[in-house]
C-alpha cells in the first residue's frame, strides 16, 4: 500500500511538472482578459481614479513570475489607467499606473511616477516571458516604423517606433526624455533573468479623441 502511494504521489508530482507551465501561462492570460474587460466597463474618469501612487513600486524589472509567484496572486484584481495595443504583434494588454511585482504578472506598468500620455518619454515596463505572445514576449521583435498605441478612454496616442536596442540593466540614461514626446517600452532581452534590457522607442505622431475600443482596436493605419 506505502509503495502505491509513492507511486501515485511522483505521478502526480510528475504531471505538475509537466503541465506547470501551461497553467501559469493560462492563469496569466485570464487575467489579463480580466483587467481589459475592466478597462471596457470603466469610464474615463474611473481610470484616473485607478491611478494609485502609494503603492511601493519595483525598483527595476524583475525576473519573470513562477508558479509560487502566480499563486500567492490568483485574486489579483487589476485597477487598469489604460491599455496598450501593438497591431504588428497583435499585443493588447492593460496599463497599470504603478510597477508593482502583482502588476507585472498581468500587464504593463508605468516605470516613474507621475506619467502622463502623450507627454514626454512615456515608460512601460513588461515582463519577457518564454509563451509566444504572454506579456512583452514578442517586443524584442518590433521594428521600425511599426505603430504603438495606447489610451486613457480620453485620447488615443499612436506613436511610430524608431529604434530597438539591447543595454546593460545599469544604462539608465536610455530612460531619460529627449525633449520629445515618446514612448519606451522596457523588457528583459531573454525570457529569464538577465541583466540587459530590451529597450524599444517610439516617436508620438498622433493623438486623437477616443471614440470606442472597436475605433481604437481597428488601427488601420497601424502596420
Amino acid at each position: 500500500m506505502k509503495k502505491v502511494s509513492i507511486a501515485v504521489i511522483l505521478f502526480v508530482s510528475g504531471l505538475l511538472l509537466i503541465f506547470s507551465p501551461f497553467i501559469k501561462n493560462y492563469l496569466i492570460q485570464l487575467k489579463v482578459n480580466n483587467s481589459l474587460n475592466e478597462f471596457t466597463d470603466q469610464s474615463a474618469d474611473e481610470l484616473k481614479r485607478n491611478r494609485n501612487k502609494e503603492n511601493s513600486k519595483e525598483k527595476e524589472l524583475i525576473a519573470p513570475p513562477s508558479e509560487l509567484d502566480l499563486l500567492k496572486n490568483v485574486r489579483f484584481k487589476g485597477k487598469p489607467v489604460g491599455v496598450i495595443f501593438i497591431p504588428a504583434i497583435d499585443l493588447q494588454l492593460p496599463i497599470y499606473g504603478t510597477m508593482t511585482q502583482e502588476n507585472l504578472m498581468f500587464g504593463a506598468a508605468e516605470m516613474n511616477d507621475h506619467q502622463q500620455m502623450g507627454v514626454g518619454n512615456y515608460i512601460l515596463a513588461g515582463h519577457h516571458m518564454k509563451q509566444n505572445g504572454l506579456l512583452f514576449q514578442s517586443v524584442p521583435t518590433l521594428e521600425n516604423g511599426d505603430m504603438i498605441r495606447i489610451t486613457d478612454k480620453t485620447t488615443i496616442y499612436e506613436y511610430k517606433v524608431t529604434s530597438n536596442i539591447i543595454v546593460h540593466e545599469t544604462s539608465i540614461e536610455v530612460m531619460e526624455s529627449n525633449d520629445k514626446n515618446e514612448i519606451t517600452l522596457v523588457t528583459c532581452d531573454e525570457p529569464y533573468y538577465t541583466e540587459n534590457r530590451t529597450i524599444v522607442r517610439g516617436e508620438l505622431v498622433k493623438e486623437t479623441p477616443f471614440k470606442g475600443q472597436e475605433a481604437f482596436f481597428a488601427c488601420t493605419s497601424c502596420s
